[in-house]
């Protein structure tokens, strides 16, 4: 199941207190597999995608609070380093040429 989901890392999400380790996850892919949201679709019917998003990106203890959830296109991941490989920028992109604009993008600090 392909999707992009940026997160996060707690050390507890489903009890509080829900505070952030100061880590970052960053999932894309993978590649040659259908979108996660035809498999949420065929599973609890194309209703249960637009809830499961919700779900995911609802702040705790509603939901999970990612910064980014993409479930329903084929998207990659444009990794750049700079200031000597103490920034990170993750951007989620579309293929050249699709419509529509990236959903997320974050730059991360070394510590």
């Amino acid at each position: 199941m392909h999707a992009v989901l940026i997160n996060d890392i707690r050390l507890a999400s489903a009890a509080s207190p829900f505070e952030s380790s100061g880590m970052k996850e960053v999932t894309a892919g993978p590649i040659a597999t259908g979108p996660f949201a035809a498999a949420i679709a065929r599973i609890g019917g194309p209703q249960a995608v637009p809830v499961f998003a919700a779900f995911l990106q609802a702040a705790p203890p509603q939901g999970l609070g990612m910064a980014c959830a993409v479930l329903d296109r084929f998207t990659y991941a444009m990794v750049e380093v700079a200031g000597g490989g103490r920034t990170v920028t993750i951007t989620a992109e579309r293929r050249r040429g699709a419509t529509g604009v990236p959903r997320a993008a974050g730059a991360f600090r070394a510590r």
